[in-house]
């Protein structure tokens, strides 16, 4: 121990040190401790309900529209209390599953248009969501009836929020192929990047979507310095023909 500093020494220090929180003081953090923590706990309980169907349909099983509705009451009971982006990117994600289900084109645009205006209020909140982003930008793709440049933008922006997203990684390398004409040359750059992780993630899925794409010369090209992963390539297209 350094001289001059003693046991008692480090005691006296924190006692003359230390600080006693007023009455007063402790009712107005406990006020501050409801004030704001209330309305988020009360957001959270009353999105419950919902919270099981939510977990069937990021899982990929099917789901009825009265489960859906479920959903979406949850999530709207739950903006009474605070407005969550989490809320407003499950209510998107309801009308988008119920746009895919619908059996009416028009009714399927008029679920896209809704889920469009949630996601939008979600992307307010949490601009850096890639998700968000991603689905916006198939959101336009659909009301567009194809690729366009405002999708195209948005896909670039799910890529500037989260450039390596596993979950994402084939899904935007499908979509950024058809964007190809209305994207910048900044945008490209990700290609190789996307590629190669799909390269890695999903072999099969990659070779099969340059062959339907014609993007066979494309992914020779990101895949040129890995010698293994290029020839397993070419393999898998062989096999395919």
């Amino acid at each position: 121990m350094a001289k001059g500093i003693t046991l008692t020494g480090i005691a006296n220090i924190t006692r003359t040190r230390g600080f006693v929180v007023p009455p007063l003081g402790i009712a107005a953090v406990a006020v501050l401790l409801l004030v704001f923590g209330v309305p988020s706990l009360m957001a959270r309980l009353a999105a419950l309900p919902g919270d099981s169907v939510r977990f069937s349909v990021v899982s990929g099983h099917k789901v009825s529209d009265p489960e859906i509705d479920q959903w979406r009451r949850s999530r709207a009971a739950s903006l009474k209390w605070a407005p969550l982006s989490a809320s407003y990117n499950d209510l998107a994600l309801a009308a988008f599953t119920l746009g895919g289900q619908a059996k009416r084109k028009e009714d399927a645009q008029n679920f896209f248009a809704e889920s469009e205006v949630w996601q939008r209020k979600a992307l307010t909140l949490s601009p850096a969501d890639p998700f968000g982003w991603f689905r916006l930008s198939y959101l336009f793709l659909a009301a567009d009836g194809g690729p366009s440049m405002r999708a195209a933008a948005a896909w670039s922006q799910s890529l500037s929020a989260a450039p390596y997203e596993p979950a994402l990684m084939l899904a935007r390398l499908q979509m950024g192929l058809d964007f190809m004409p209305f994207l910048s040359p900044e945008a490209k750059i990700h290609f190789p990047r996307l590629i190669r992780g799909a390269s890695v993630f999903d072999a099969d899925e990659l070779a099969r979507l340059a062959q339907t794409k014609k993007a066979e010369a494309l992914v020779e090209d990101a895949l040129e310095a890995d010698e293994v992963a290029l020839a397993a390539f070419k393999s898998r297209l062989e096999a395919m023909k």
